[in-house]
């Protein structure tokens, strides 16, 4: 089983660049919200510049939590509006660099990845 920190850094060479910005969006485990915020944190700061958006089932429910850099928010790219494009049906909000959305079906959570993806697309284009 991958430590927390081996499976961060796998995450970390997922990077992928979306109009010019830096963007880690994957599904992972993760013991709690609090855990995933933790791993979204560690990889927003490793990244130094880009947008980070983490899911996982947790409960049997699935979470969404998205980070983005100061730099970045200063472009007018928000963690809560690209939480808000990728809800899953549930509810979803947060600050311009921190925000979260919980829904009710697991199966969601791919899509709701991409959806944020396709936000800072959106945001950055």
């Amino acid at each position: 089983r991958l430590s927390a920190r081996q499976g961060a850094e796998a995450l970390l060479a997922q990077a992928t660049d979306v109009a010019g910005v830096k963007v880690i969006a994957a599904a992972t485990e993760a013991p709690s919200i609090e855990g995933l915020r933790e791993v979204a944190g560690w990889l927003k700061d490793k990244l130094g510049s880009g947008v980070v958006a983490l899911g996982a089932v947790l409960e049997g429910k699935p979470q969404l939590v998205v980070m983005v850099s100061d730099d970045l928010v200063a472009r007018g790219i928000r963690a809560g509006d690209v939480v808000k494009v990728a809800a899953m049906g549930g509810g979803g909000g947060g600050r311009p660099q921190m925000a979260q959305a919980g829904g009710r079906e697991p199966g969601r959570l791919p899509a709701a990845l991409q959806a944020a993806v396709d936000a800072v697309r959106q945001k950055a284009g």
